[in-house]
């Protein structure tokens, strides 16, 4: 990774330079959680511009930042986060989680730790992951379990409200994959029948406010760490736009064409 994006990711995050650390790792999750959003909305357009998007290109996906404010899903955003942590010397490695999902094990000090910054779950600081069970920082009531089920192997299941959330996934901290190996499962995500091809999603930390805003579709939600919760339905592009712009302060993410491809896909967000 050149020096410039290397210093351009840093200086977008707010952080300054460190050496690999523990409490430099907590930084960069802590940070890049609340700058980059969670979504879908970018995936859909260049997908539509016929734009490629390429795993860990640290360089383009800071461009996309700083145009439309776009962020993307697991796969973009944790192979980037993975290029500049190995950029900052850290000792890391990415896994498969649940056979689909990217993963990224860092090693300080013969210790193991989970990161991800690509599933907007409340991942703030690395998972320290020692042979037992553990489990996510909680925002309000949405938590992440690690299960230990031995050899290096976990179970990793979402709770919101105390019930489950999506399906539970199994990793192996040890079994260490390449970028490359994520390649089909990049390019299966854009298929029409994909989760993230099929849907509106955008999703954002706002830690200083002690809150989580999203849209899931039409659907607008503030999650607060009290774990209140408030939710309005969008009944049309205005009110769409106005909540990008004033609530996530996302004012230049492309969501027309987002739109009109969803509405080709036989998905009308608003009735």
């Amino acid at each position: 990774m050149k020096v410039k994006t290397l210093d351009h990711y840093l200086s977008t995050i707010n952080v300054a330079q460190q050496s690999p650390t523990l409490a430099f790792l907590k930084e960069i999750c802590f940070s890049h959680l609340q700058t980059f959003p969670f979504e879908n909305i970018s995936k859909i357009y260049f997908h539509k511009q016929q734009i490629p998007q390429f795993l860990g290109d640290a360089e383009s996906f800071l461009a996309n930042y700083d145009r439309y404010g776009a962020g993307g899903t697991c796969y973009i955003q944790n192979s980037v986060l993975y290029t500049v942590l190995q950029a900052l010397s850290f000792h890391c490695h990415l896994v498969k989680v649940g056979g689909i999902h990217m993963g990224i094990i860092v090693t300080i000090e013969r210790k193991t730790y989970y990161v991800d910054c690509g599933a907007a779950v409340p991942f703030f600081r690395p998972i320290l992951l020692e042979g037992k069970d553990t489990e996510s920082p909680s925002f309000g009531s949405d938590v992440i379990t690690f299960s230990f089920q031995g050899e290096g192997n976990y179970h990793y299941q979402r709770y919101i409200d105390g019930d489950k959330s999506g399906d539970c996934w199994s990793l192996n901290v040890t079994k260490s994959v390449d970028v490359t190996d994520f390649e089909p499962l990049y390019q299966d995500s854009f298929k029409k029948e994909a989760t993230f091809m099929k849907l509106f999603r955008c999703q954002l930390y706002q830690l200083h406010q002690k809150r989580s805003v999203s849209i899931v579709n039409n659907t607008f939600s503030i999650r607060f760490e009290s774990g209140k919760k408030q939710t309005r339905t969008l009944n049309n592009l205005n009110e769409l736009e106005r909540v990008l712009n004033e609530e996530f302060h996302l004012p230049q993410l492309p969501v027309e064409p987002c739109i009109e491809f969803l509405q080709q896909q036989n998905l009308a967000l608003f009735k």
